[in-house]
């Protein structure tokens, strides 16, 4: 009890501590102004979205021990088998509001009302029908099982498939006999067993059949990463500086060492004590030695002539020369060889007009006890080692002074320069949009939020993210005055751009100049000779859409015979993959494919985690070193490591295959035949170049219209009229018994303003790829400075209520006038200029087939129960729709 209570609290106070920071900080600038606002300023306005914030973040930390103890529990109860709990009861999801659903319908109690000897209630997900209870009841084994959660010992559904592959089917989700009231466009009364397509890459959680969320890295560990940035920066200058003053002090050091004069010895002889070993350590080590082994001989010496001159009888004042043959010595203490006095010797060697400085030995040799040698420095010394001290400081004041003004001058904006979020050392306005982005959920209204800051900004917004300048054209105007602007056909230069393609720049997607010219023609024109724009991918697209339909009727015939319940986040990604990779390579993948699978959720996970932005460690690249993971690093190294060995794998198959006095069959054997002839038209062309374009060709038919058709068959859920109409439409212009073709396009405007509606809010969310300056230039008036990077952002251009009649709703009849189809003048959803995406008329082409010929055998419903799903999307490089499954009939 207690330590659930202390557990709770602690992680409570560490959320607060987390937020309040980042709620807070978006007010601490007006718009206009560079001084911080005094917290007695705050509004009541601001004090109660401080407020928000705070419960927010607790109840996300809550929803989440609720999920991790319901999983727990889930555990045990397939251990111990247990199926005593009772069945929940239900209520119509018209009760519950559609826009203000939690992601889980179960709060954790405070910690003075957890009752230990109570079992915690569960946490269930907004697709279960235990969402609409009104009692917290828990889990029954026939629950379980209606959610589709099963122990593995029980799972159904799965069959053989196509060519080895993966299972096609999920486990059969039996529908509870007793259905409340409240079902989306039809009740059901029977019970029925549905089937659903598993669209994830490799299930991986099979497990424990819990599906496992990426993290996001920008909303969790965002302020702990821009503290680390700061303590990093900080601690990299120090160390800098530290460095140059322990090597300036030791080379003074030693310098100092060498000048100075040695020191005196003065007990010596074998058995010297610690205080003489002491005084001989600040001078020369070896010297010392060697002055102790002399003395010691010098004495026996001494000793051994004292008794040669006792038994001659011959006596001497000074010691002939054949016994002091070595010259003269420096004499050290030696009882009863001189006189009680004082004397002072010299030796050769510490002369004062030596060339190493002089050097006066004083020896009192007293009867009472050993004499002691003192040492003086001359006044030359003394003054050279305080000049020496003086220098080492001076030089550490210039580092400091220097630190100083490069952070400044790195920390200045350029004259001119759009405006935006004030700039901050080391780290410039990344703070500033990590606390929009998490105040908001997204970036693009995050950004939104930040220029609503700067009314007079022409839009135009202007930011540092880290070591880079960058500007972003927020507005239908300044979006198209870049793209029209041949000196901002650049891309970003950095780690983020490189590392995907082994340090170099390669690829189409994000090279530029002559190199991308050149790739980007030979790329178009082969791949027209294969069918690209042309007759020919009509006849691919209709291909694909056909194993579409077959695919569905397959899962309903291996339900019960009525319908399907099928997850819908990238459902159809296989086939629009298929339909440029067909031209690519010549291969066709199956739905199944187990390999393909998992590559698309590691490229989904990726794009979850970055955006176009880039990622944190492309804006602060020792980030890559000190927090590899938490920076996103190692997750992108790893994820286009994938990505190499399975393209690469196909390219080597091409290469054993490779004939060169064979026709071509697929753009890979153009790219192969071009080597090996040695007529490649640059040095552009190489084996490293043809991975780099199969990767973005990989990325393009994956991410961009996949994600476009999850978007338009989710507006087409919420909104059955869009679909009956639709349906409407093609049995009137196509009827039944034939497939779509791109040629019943221009008849049927309606299906073709669905796409266009789609693709407007599905663009509304999602920025362009980057740009950079190619030199010194303007935008919208402001000047742009050459390597700057700019950023589109199409929302200005898709939400415009100026231009748009209430433009957050899903309306076809928009790009209706006079019964046929009008584009107005501002809607370029593939931008404009040279870097137009030259996918258009495939992606088009993609949309309009695949929901027609969907649409023409099937209906598309949600399961009886479920919530209307969220049209809310997941952030990212490209935004994602929420999980939402739905039930497939046919008509």
């Amino acid at each position: 009890m207690t330590f659930r209570r202390v557990r709770l609290s602690l992680l409570t106070i560490w959320n607060i501590f987390l937020v309040l920071p980042i709620v807070s900080s978006d007010h601490d600038y007006m718009p206009g102004y560079h001084r911080r606002l005094h917290p007695a300023s705050y509004t009541n306005k601001d004090v109660q979205e401080i407020s928000d914030g705070v419960v927010k973040t607790i109840n996300i930390l809550i929803e989440e021990q609720a999920r991790r103890r319901f999983l727990e529990h889930l555990q045990q109860l397939r251990a111990s088998g247990s199926n005593s709990l009772p069945a929940p009861s239900h209520r119509g999801q018209d009760d519950i509001s559609e826009h203000h659903r939690p992601t889980y319908s179960y709060q954790l109690p405070l910690s003075n009302q957890i009752n230990p000897n109570e079992p915690i209630h569960f946490a269930v997900g907004p697709n279960d029908p235990r969402y609409y209870d009104k009692t917290d009841e828990m889990l029954s084994g026939e629950s379980l099982e209606s959610v589709g959660i099963y122990p593995q010992d029980d799972q159904k559904g799965s069959s053989a498939n196509e060519g080895g592959n993966a299972r096609l089917s999920a486990p059969l989700l039996p529908i509870q006999p007793k259905i409340g009231k409240g079902g989306h466009g039809r009740n059901r009364t029977n019970s029925a067993a549905s089937v659903g397509i598993e669209n994830s890459i490799t299930d991986r959680t099979n497990s424990n059949a819990v599906l496992q969320q990426p993290v996001e890295l920008g909303n969790r560990f965002g302020m702990y990463l821009i503290a680390m940035i700061a303590g990093v920066s900080a601690a990299v200058t120090v160390a800098l500086i530290s460095v140059a003053f322990g090597w300036y002090t030791l080379h003074k050091r030693n310098k100092a060492a060498a000048d100075v004069e040695y020191p005196a010895y003065g007990v010596t002889g074998p058995n010297r004590d610690s205080s003489a070993a002491t005084a001989a350590a600040a001078g020369d080590r070896k010297l010392a030695q060697n002055a102790q082994m002399y003395h010691y001989q010098h004495q026996k010496q001494q000793i051994i002539a004292m008794e040669n001159t006792t038994r001659s009888s011959i006596h001497s004042e000074q010691p002939s020369e054949d016994e002091n043959e070595e010259g003269d010595y420096t004499v050290y203490e030696c009882p009863g060889l001189a006189p009680t006095g004082e004397m002072e010797v010299k030796n050769p060697l510490f002369l004062e007009d030596a060339p190493g400085g002089g050097m006066s030995l004083q020896s009192s040799l007293s009867a009472d006890g050993p004499a002691v040698a003192s040492t003086s420095f001359n006044n030359n010394e003394q003054g050279r080692l305080t000049s020496s001290a003086a220098v080492m400081w001076f030089f550490v004041a210039c580092c400091f002074v220097l630190l100083v003004l490069w952070l400044h001058l790195d920390n200045l904006k350029p004259p001119n320069f759009p405006p935006g979020p004030k700039w901050y050392p080391i780290i410039g306005s990344a703070l500033s949009i990590m606390n929009a982005r998490n105040v908001t959920g997204m970036l693009c209204k995050g950004v939104e939020r930040i220029a609503a800051q700067y009314p007079d900004n022409r839009g135009v917004l202007g930011f540092k993210l880290g070591k880079d300048n960058a500007v972003m054209a927020i507005t239908g105007d300044s979006l198209k005055e870049m793209m029209n602007n041949e000196d901002f056909d650049g891309r970003p230069t950095g780690i983020f751009y490189e590392t995907r393609t082994w340090g170099l720049r390669r690829g189409v997607l994000l090279t530029d100049e002559q190199f991308w010219q050149e790739q980007r023609r030979f790329i178009v024109r082969h791949l027209k000779e294969f069918g690209f724009a042309r007759k020919g991918m009509t006849e691919i697209i209709q291909n694909e859409a056909a194993h579409i339909r077959k695919d569905f009727e397959e899962l309903i015939a291996r339900g019960n015979g009525k319908e399907a319940i099928v997850q819908m986040q990238g459902a159809f990604s296989v086939y629009v993959l298929n339909t440029l990779w067909l031209m690519m390579a010549g291969i066709r993948y199956g739905k199944d494919n187990s390999d393909l699978k998992y590559l698309q959720s590691l490229l989904h996970e990726l794009f979850t985690n970055i955006d176009m932005m880039g990622a944190l460690f492309s804006h602060f690249p020792y980030l890559r070193f000190v927090a590899p993971r938490l920076s996103g690093y190692r997750q992108f190294v790893e994820i286009h490591e994938c990505m190499h060995k399975f393209i690469g794998a196909e390219v080597e198959r091409h290469q054993r295959n490779f004939n060169p006095d064979d026709e071509p069959r697929d753009l890979m054997e153009v790219y192969l035949k071009t080597l090996h002839n040695n007529n490649a038209p640059s040095e552009s062309f190489s084996r490293e170049q043809l991975l780099a374009v199969c990767l973005d060709m990989f990325i393009a038919g994956s991410e961009t219209t996949t994600k476009t058709l999850d978007f338009a068959f989710l507006y087409i859920v919420r909104n059955p009229a869009v679909m009956h109409r639709i349906q409407q439409e093609i049995d009137e212009v196509i009827g039944r018994d034939r497939m779509p073709t791109l040629e019943d396009r221009m008849n049927m405007p309606y299906c073709e303003a669905t796409t266009y509606e789609a693709l407007r809010l599905f663009m509304s969310n999602t920025f362009g790829i980057p740009h950079r300056a190619l030199k010194d230039t303007k935008l919208c008036g402001y000047n742009i400075p050459k390597d700057t990077m700019l950023i589109g952002m199409f929302r200005g251009m898709m939400l415009d209520e100026t231009l748009w009649e209430a433009p957050t709703e899903f309306m076809p009849e928009r790009f209706l006038k006079d019964g046929k189809v009008h584009i107005p003048a501002q809607y370029h959803p593939f931008g404009v200029g040279k870097h137009r995406c030259m996918g258009e008329l495939m992606a088009k082409s993609n949309l309009f087939l695949f929901i027609t010929t969907t649409l023409q055998s099937f209906d598309l419903l949600l399961p009886e129960g479920a919530p209307i799903p969220s049209d809310v999307p997941v952030d990212g490089a490209t935004p994602s729709v929420r999980k939402y499954h739905v039930a497939i009939t046919h008509r």
